[in-house]
């Protein structure tokens, strides 16, 4: 089991490093992707809570980092235990997955993006070497490190995002943005799609650099946006995917409001995703918390992009339009949190941090402003009604 230990510290201590940087790195608006660290937390115990006996299996003597050749192909290879492993080509950078053949011992099976490929045959280790062959090819592989598929060396080559580029420009309450895209080079499940808002305005160039601070711009932050994918390889060695979509809702010459939709699947027992909302003051570029517009207590402040605790009468009143034997109605007021953001049609609530099995539950509820005047301030009440 000392491979196990190993493996879970190594993932805590990766985790860890990863957050601290991301902190001292990353502006208010790149939090749009630290959603991605609940599945970091989840990968952590799925380690650790392993069949104990999986143990005799993982202290395989090919555990560990290589690299080498596979005919004259240079590649890095890694092998999580007696059962999983990984290789890519040093020039296409490809992921492909290595699994062992329980019918056939020394045998491993590739597979891309779910396509069988090719099979390794007769591999043997010896020492820090690993031998075996592909098809008519030799392949001849140096241990260059003791840690598996999670260790940042092998994917740190592949973790490279593309230049953002701008996209053919949208319409929205009269006025114009573009959206602009970073995507993932080698590793095409990792994805940041942002905005630029279309107007010279001093305002609109602070919100405008905010909007662009969630693509990472130093080799730290790049590497924290791609830590999910080192937690999934650690699991099961095929690359993950995390998507970050920032759109904006709202624009007026007063507000503009944007939607943030996070989603990852880095190896955990299911998929995930996050929302929120931002809003800034369209003049001066100052970020706004809609609490603000509330009296005391009804709303709780929260941070931009975060979900806000809402009082009893107020969710009374957000709920009241469910039926009553519709099953979000009781999820709902449960929750007690929401993304709160202004729209024409009423301010929209957003259920934040619904149980998994009622996720469906996390839709839109958009309330009138007529029906919450009970609850905002003569300042919020003027601000609304200009919507």
């Amino acid at each position: 089991m000392k491979w196990l230990l190993t493996r879970a510290v190594s993932l805590v201590a990766l985790s860890l490093s990863a957050l601290s940087r991301r902190c001292s790195n990353w502006s208010v608006m790149a939090k749009t992707v630290e959603d991605i660290w609940p599945c970091i937390l989840t990968l952590v115990s799925a380690a650790l809570l392993l069949p104990a006996g999986a143990g005799a299996a993982d202290e395989w003597a090919g555990v560990g980092l290589w690299q080498g050749q596979i005919g004259d192909q240079q590649v890095t290879a890694c092998f999580n235990d007696a059962r999983l492993g990984a290789y890519y080509d040093q020039k296409q950078m490809q992921l492909i997955t290595l699994v062992a053949d329980s019918a056939n011992p020394g045998a491993w099976n590739e597979e891309a993006r779910d396509q069988s490929g090719g099979q390794w045959n007769a591999v043997a280790v010896s020492g820090s070497t690993l031998s075996a062959r592909r098809s008519d090819l030799e392949v001849t592989l140096k241990r260059i490190g003791p840690s598996g598929c999670f260790d940042p060396a092998f994917d740190a080559p592949r973790e490279k995002l593309s230049a953002p580029q701008a996209g053919a420009p949208r319409d929205l309450d009269g006025r114009t943005w573009r959206p602009v895209v970073a995507k993932g080079l080698y590793i095409p499940g990792f994805e940041l799609d942002t905005a630029e808002l279309l107007d010279p305005s001093p305002g609109i160039a602070a919100i405008n650099a905010e909007l662009r601070r969630v693509i990472p711009a130093t080799e730290a932050a790049v590497a924290d946006f791609f830590s999910c994918n080192r937690n999934q390889l650690g699991m099961y060695p095929q690359d993950g995917e995390v998507s970050v979509t920032l759109e904006p809702t709202l624009w007026t010459s007063e507000l503009i409001g944007v939607r943030k939709i996070t989603s990852w699947s880095c190896g955990g027992a299911h998929p995930d995703f996050d929302h929120g909302f931002f809003l800034w003051n369209a003049r001066t570029g100052e970020a706004i918390d809609v609490a603000t517009w509330f009296k005391d207590g009804i709303v709780r402040h929260a941070d931009p992009g975060k979900s806000h605790e809402v009082g009893k009468a107020l969710t009374d009143t957000i709920v009241a339009p469910f039926r009553d034997n519709d099953t979000c109605s009781e999820t709902v007021r449960e929750t007690k949190r929401f993304d709160v953001a202004p729209g024409h049609r009423g301010m929209i609530f957003v259920p934040s941090g619904v149980m998994r099995a009622m996720r469906a539950c996390e839709d839109e509820i958009v309330v009138p402003y007529d029906r919450l005047k009970p609850f905002l301030t003569d300042e919020g009440a003027a601000i609304v009604g200009r919507l």
